[in-house]
């Protein structure tokens, strides 16, 4: 693979898998699957969720979008009230206390609960995606909707590799 240019990730990187599908930022993309580009690829970290880059973007900050992860955690200790007006002390608890909510994040629905090992892109399916994780799941998603179709919890061990049948589309 050429690297072409740099991409900052949040997590060590476990697996990649180019697709050459793009998924779509609105409602209206669902529909006519319109979007200019076709250069994505999927990355598994040890986060429990799978970041889209688009590779056409140069320059990106942020993934076009995330499969599954850890939901957003909008409180700061700048956003509580009278945070300014407090002694060191209480700071200090404010901390702690925030330190133990995040410490209890909440996943997003259909997320893995551990670390992203292996990817498989469907090429003729291709707003199809599988990810195999070390929380011994393999998790079927789909691309239009960013959702988690099915959840394969069968294994006894960490899912280090999947793969689409060669000639099979289901």
């Amino acid at each position: 693979m050429y690297i072409h240019h740099d991409i900052v990730l949040p997590s060590f990187p476990l697996c990649i898998e180019w697709m050459e599908f793009h998924p779509p930022s609105s409602d209206n993309d669902i529909e006519d699957n319109v979007t200019g580009t076709n250069n994505t690829l999927a990355v598994g970290t040890f986060n429990p969720e799978i970041e889209i880059w688009d590779l056409d973007l140069m320059d990106a900050l942020t993934p076009t979008t995330t499969l599954g992860g850890i939901e957003e955690e909008t409180e700061q200790l700048e956003d509580i009230k009278g945070y300014s007006k407090m002694t060191s002390k209480q700071k200090k608890r404010m901390k702690k206390k925030l330190a133990a909510k995040a410490a209890k994040r909440t996943l997003k629905e259909g997320s893995h609960k551990d670390a992203v090992m292996s990817l498989s892109w469907n090429s003729t399916v291709k707003n199809v995606l599988a990810s195999g994780s070390a929380d011994c799941t393999v998790k079927i998603w789909d691309m239009n909707t960013q959702t988690c179709l099915s959840t394969y919890n069968h294994h006894n061990e960490k899912v280090q590799a999947c793969c689409w049948h060669p000639s099979e589309s289901k």
